[in-house]
């Protein structure tokens, strides 16, 4: 494309953004809790198109209810894992554990218990309950595999969320993000139980004087000098870091605080309806509690900004697309240019900031993907849209305003209506794919719809 053409759809892209909606405002975590609530999602609620999104479900996939999620998310794809081997064989570094799952997730089938046993992985490794915390010398690539092994398969086997997270206190993984003591029996009261009481550390830390992690050998060492005085805390007298760890997880407050940290991370805030109803039906697995949150009415109202796998993912699936040997590399590094790398803190991932500078490093790479057509899969630098969609969006290369309808769909949920002036331009190709990749292009650069809840 050159230079002018360039220039006036970035300059139109400009205008569409500003109409697009600013800033998404954060509701508060002081909503009272709704009194309805009672029971799981209606059979026939249905997924909303931010549920969709946050599911990294393809664009052109119809919205189902609750009922159907339900079949589709308990139903076992027996070839998963074996489609996907030519994608791990294409790409560089599935070593890498964050990549690996980003392949499973970026062309993995949506409609499927695996695809969403490694969905709800992702999703837990980023919040406060089993964060990574890869930015940490102490967490190894290995430690990391372990770790995502470990809440993969207690996902897939609905293991309850209180006797996963108590082994999970007791792992090496655990003890990596927070490695001493005082730092272990400080993080276990607060994040877990909301206990921010500086008076209980020096006890916690007594309690668990014999643990420590290892940073030359990157091991939890366990030694001989362990604490024989009981400490009280909250009334109860604790002495090893098994009865600790067992108080954290039957105590009342934590199933509420997993819940919270969850919905955090998925809606972008506190939502105590949503929160409520986890805990008016006693949500005990990691399933229940993200089926529940994707299918609150309350999921329709979320506003926060995407996270960048919620942009390219669903394209991925809806235009068929393969991408470079390594884009998924790329994409992560632009990633954590813009401050919101997944797996990164040891607390929770941070929300993309969309700002132009972010968008400009993450848009250059999705608009190269999105509007070009791939040869061959076999060459692993081939990249774009499959031939079967080109044929697709061919039958309108006639009809503009179709073309670029169709286009939008590919690359995003959203309804939008586009000024009559793109449609102009996209008539003025001489050749069916110039007009193809030119409505491509204008859908990818409607920046606007990088947020959740802005109009359309």
């Amino acid at each position: 494309m050159d230079i002018k053409k360039r220039a006036f759809i970035t300059g139109a892209a400009v205008a569409l953004q500003a109409c697009g909606g600013g800033d998404s405002e954060e509701k508060s975590s002081d909503t009272d809790s709704s009194t309805d609530n009672s029971s799981t999602p209606n059979s026939n609620q249905l997924l909303s198109r931010q549920g969709a999104v946050a599911l990294y479900l393809p664009n052109n996939e119809a919205l189902f209810d609750y009922s159907a999620a339900l079949t589709h998310f308990s139903t076992s794809d027996s070839a998963f894992y074996y489609d996907l081997e030519p994608y791990l064989e294409r790409y560089e570094r599935t070593d890498n554990p964050i990549i690996y799952l980003m392949i499973h997730l970026g062309h993995g089938n949506p409609l499927s218990k695996e695809f969403f046993d490694n969905w709800i992985t992702y999703q837990l490794s980023n919040t406060f309950v089993l964060a990574v915390g890869s930015e940490l010398a102490t967490v190894s690539d290995s430690l990391v595999i372990s770790h995502l092994h470990d809440i993969r398969e207690a996902v897939a086997n609905d293991t309850s969320i209180k006797d996963y997270v108590y082994e999970y206190f007791l792992s090496e993984m655990f003890w990596a993000r927070f490695r001493s003591p005082e730092d272990n029996g400080r993080e276990v009261l607060e994040i877990y139980l909301g206990l921010f009481q500086d008076d209980l550390v020096p006890k916690a830390a007594q309690i668990l004087k014999n643990y420590s992690f290892n940073e030359s050998t990157g091991s939890l060492e366990k030694s001989l000098e362990v604490n024989t005085e009981a400490q009280e805390i909250l009334g109860e007298l604790l002495t090893t870091p098994g009865e600790l760890y067992q108080f954290v997880v039957n105590h009342d407050d934590f199933l509420p605080h997993v819940y919270t940290h969850i919905v955090k991370q998925l809606y972008g805030y506190e939502d105590r309806e949503v929160i409520g109803q986890l805990q008016q039906i006693n949500a005990t697995t990691f399933r229940e509690v993200y089926l529940v949150a994707l299918f609150h009415e309350n999921m329709a109202s979320v506003t926060r900004t995407k996270f960048p796998e919620e942009v390219l993912f669903p394209a991925l699936k809806s235009g068929n697309y393969q991408v470079r040997r390594n884009d998924f590399t790329v994409f992560l590094n632009l990633m954590d240019q813009i401050g919101t790398r997944p797996m990164l803190s040891k607390l929770e991932r941070s929300q993309a900031t969309w700002n132009a500078l972010n968008i400009g490093n993450i848009s250059s790479l999705l608009e190269r993907i999105y509007t070009n057509e791939a040869g061959s899969f076999s060459s692993q630098w081939n990249y774009g849209y499959s031939q079967a969609i080109y044929l697709e969006l061919a039958r309108n290369v006639e009809n503009s305003t179709a073309l670029l309808q169709n286009a939008h769909r590919i690359l995003w949920r959203e309804d939008h209506t586009y000024p009559t002036q793109f449609e102009d331009l996209i008539a003025q190709q001489t050749s069916d794919s110039d007009k193809i990749n030119t409505a491509l292009r204008i859908a990818a650069m409607n920046y606007a719809l990088y947020e959740h809840g802005v109009a359309s």
